[in-house]
């Protein structure tokens, strides 16, 4: 959508608030349902074109972090002749040729899947992998700010809590002793997983897209947990989200409401070097909630996208819309807002997929099971800052 629908669309959602408030009443019926609808253009309109991040790691590129085992097997799975053989496996799961399995149970591998196929599946192709992924940033929003990396075991990373200071030195004078202090946190693996059954007549069926058919299944429900865990987890079984550890910039006055100068001192209360990289994360209704919001001239903080593509902006900078962002609601942090490339996503290897040939057979459906190795942490506490509500 170009940026003068997009503006006009605004406009007219501003038209609908402005006619209630100057007459002093709340909205009817009408034009709440109006409100809402142009509401849902403009947030339909403002994801990303392209959802896969800057920051993410794409597999076998050479991060450092990936040891050469691990990169042997990714370029492994790169192979066009693993991939055709990995999904004739797929197809053909009652009978399938020896010869594919033996390209898909190569020790290179197997060495990542750690099992035979009865136990711990085989290794997705790097295409599945890489559609996988690109699917995962569409259900998760972290993905599309955070970095991603692959790791190969746990890994200890400092966290710093103070970076100590410098201080005027007279001549001859002596130096002042302050040493910054860190926290560690580990970068770990969470096992995450799912089951979807497919009928036996889809496999069967050569002009469905089978890859695309499960990349959209496992993304959407992957997805979906892995936003929940990076926002909000509690780290217990489960990655530590981005609000876990932000400090509070700022406490609102109100348990169930946000004023417009509080979004500004929420702003002013990020250190300036952060502010230039940083993004707004919050839920939809909150985001619909400060839509409504004026400065002192009465104009919107709000402000649509210039383009197709582009988030909408607040106090200048891009808004990202979570739903795993606890609500407007007593005790909640409700916004935060900050460099979010400071949230490290570490993924364990590859993603794996096994074939579940007999559990299903008596109602003509195949088991496939997936599961990948992931975690998270805010490894800058400093980059970020949160409002919080005063408890009821």
């Amino acid at each position: 959508m170009k940026y003068d629908t997009r503006a006009k669309i605004a406009e007219q959602a501003r038209r609908i608030l402005d006619r209630a408030e100057a007459e002093g009443r709340d909205l009817t019926p009408e034009e709440q349902e109006e409100f809402d609808r142009l509401l849902g253009l403009l947030n339909s309109s403002s994801r990303p074109q392209d959802p896969v991040a800057a920051h993410a790691y794409q597999p076998g590129e050479g991060d450092p972090y990936v040891a050469p085992e691990t990169r042997a097997a990714l370029m492994r799975a790169r192979d066009p002749d693993y991939a055709r053989a990995f999904w004739r496996v797929v197809r053909n799961w009652r009978y399938p040729d020896p010869e594919d399995l033996r390209v898909v149970n190569a020790p290179e591998t197997r060495a990542l899947v750690l099992g035979t196929d009865a136990a711990g599946g085989f290794l997705v192709p790097e295409s599945f992998e890489r559609e996988i992924v690109k699917k995962l940033s569409e259900f998760n929003v972290m993905r599309t700010v955070a970095r991603v990396l692959t790791l190969t075991s746990d890994h200890k990373i400092p966290v710093e809590g103070d970076i100590g200071s410098a201080a005027w030195i007279p001549e001859g004078g002596q130096y002042p002793e302050s040493d910054p202090s860190f926290e560690q946190r580990v970068l770990s693996a969470h096992k995450l997983g799912r089951i979807t059954l497919v009928s036996e007549e889809l496999l069967a069926d050569s002009a469905v897209d089978l890859e695309q058919y499960l990349a959209d299944v496992f993304a959407r429900s992957l997805g979906t947990a892995e936003e929940e865990a990076f926002v909000d987890g509690d780290g217990n079984g489960k990655p530590r989200g981005i609000i876990l550890d932000a400090p509070v910039g700022l406490t609102a006055a109100s348990a169930t409401a946000i004023a417009a100068d509080e979004v500004i001192k929420l702003f002013h209360s990020l250190p300036r070097p952060y502010r230039s990289r940083a993004t707004w994360l919050m839920s939809d209704n909150t985001a619909m909630q400060l839509r409504l919001l004026k400065d002192s001239n009465g104009q919107y903080l709000w402000q649509p996208g210039l383009q197709a593509g582009q988030p909408d902006r607040l106090l200048g900078r891009p808004v990202a819309i979570s739903n795993a962002m606890p609500g407007i609601e007593a005790g909640a942090r409700s916004i935060l807002f900050g460099d979010l490339s400071y949230y490290w996503v570490a993924e364990r290897q590859g993603r794996v997929l096994q074939i579940l040939r007999e559990k299903y057979a008596d109602t003509g459906r195949v088991g496939f099971r997936m599961y990948q190795r992931v975690d998270g942490v805010l490894v800058l506490p400093d980059a970020v800052r949160v409002l919080e509500h005063p408890a009821a």
